[in-house]
């Protein structure tokens, strides 16, 4: 059995898709090389793995974005598009994902209203600026508390109306991440066209029926449906904690940052890193958004970088890991589940199969 996207949680099989690449470069600077145990002197490693892309996969189903009458508009970020800032999403109409754009209106911070010239993140720290039509100034970190972004968002079935909601910014804390460098935002929405209308979780976690921080980055947007990365400077990504996006960054594979391959001892930016361990954690061996895991299995970390970012120390390998999904693969993860193999076959994993240059490979726990 494989599933495919979830919004959330349920095995939702939808019906609608990155070999190994190098990606050497020279860093401006050489990234902390300190030893990145945890504070009792252990490794990192050894995780629950999840099919979750944007938000944990749980029952019953957690869902993220903005609860609207049509149901949830999955709001995977935003793009800036001229002088405006478009928000990315769409809806799941009961049969496919139907991608929407809405767009920000203008913002209220202390009190007043400004226009929003630029939505960015340098790495995970979110950065709004504003501008009162002469001067422009960020916001960032804890100034972003009590922020409130007027947005107009698409309904599902409705050409050309757009609904008022806000999204309000209540605070922000530092993740429980390898290198201490990832930021979690508290996000509400409010419908602003509904007389009475309470705010609503942005990460809504249904099992615990807690708001899960939210976490940003630009550059990039990743498919609701295979986790496919689209790579743009004016992209900004919004995703929740549990997810695989975020969850890969809280690992130590931020995709702003750079990393020494342990093989070549060379630096490289994490980007295929982070993509790497997003089909890694959710078990999808042919890059094409099916994943044949189920939710909590336990897995074991390693990498090829110096110092290490996860180092479980696994030796019953699993599959070596890249930006198109897996290069190879020894034992399936869970072998109850029907896994039809890959349009190219892969290879069991020697050091052959994936020479010197790998990322992230997953081990049985």
């Amino acid at each position: 059995m494989s599933t495919r996207f979830q919004i959330g949680s349920l095995a939702l099989a939808f019906t609608l898709g990155l070999g190994l690449a190098s990606g050497c470069g020279s860093p401006s600077a050489a990234p902390d090389s300190s030893n990145r145990t945890q504070a009792d002197g252990t490794w990192w490693g050894k995780y629950p793995n999840g099919t979750g892309i944007y938000i944990a996969t749980t029952n019953p189903r957690s869902e993220w974005g903005i609860k609207t009458p049509d149901g949830w508009f999955y709001m995977t970020g935003f793009t800036r598009a001229g002088t405006s800032i478009v928000v990315n999403g769409g809806y799941w109409d009961g049969a496919n994902f139907v991608a929407k754009k809405g767009y920000v209106v203008n913002a209220d911070w202390n009190g007043l209203p400004f226009d929003v010239k630029e939505i960015t993140a340098k790495g995970s720290d979110l950065r709004v600026v504003l501008t009162d039509g002469g001067s422009s100034f960020d916001v960032a970190g804890d100034q972003l508390a009590g922020l409130v972004l007027h947005l107009r968002i698409p309904g599902l079935n409705k050409r050309g109306d757009l609904l008022p909601y806000s999204l309000i910014f209540q605070g922000f804390k530092a993740m429980d991440s390898v290198d201490k460098d990832v930021l979690g935002y508290e996000i509400v929405t409010l419908n602003e066209s509904a007389v009475g209308a309470t705010k609503q979780p942005f990460c809504f976690r249904a099992d615990t029926g807690e708001n899960e921080l939210a976490q940003f980055s630009s550059g990039a947007q990743w498919d609701v449906l295979t986790a496919a990365r689209t790579d743009d400077a004016s992209l900004v990504s919004i995703s929740c904690a549990s997810g695989a996006i975020g969850r890969c960054e809280q690992w130590g594979y931020r995709p702003w940052a750079e990393g020494q391959v342990a093989s070549s001892g060379s630096y490289e930016k994490l980007i295929d890193a982070h993509q790497s361990c997003i089909y890694m954690k959710r078990a999808d061996y042919c890059g094409t958004g099916d994943t044949y895991t189920e939710d909590g299995t336990m897995i074991g970390i390693d990498d090829n970088f110096t110092p290490a970012f996860q180092k479980s120390g696994g030796q019953d390998v699993e599959a070596v890991w890249g930006p198109k999904g897996a290069v190879c693969l020894t034992k399936q993860r869970r072998p109850d589940l029907f896994f039809p193999g890959c349009a190219v076959p892969l290879p069991l994993c020697t050091a052959a199969s994936y020479g010197a240059q790998w990322y992230v490979q997953s081990s049985l726990m």
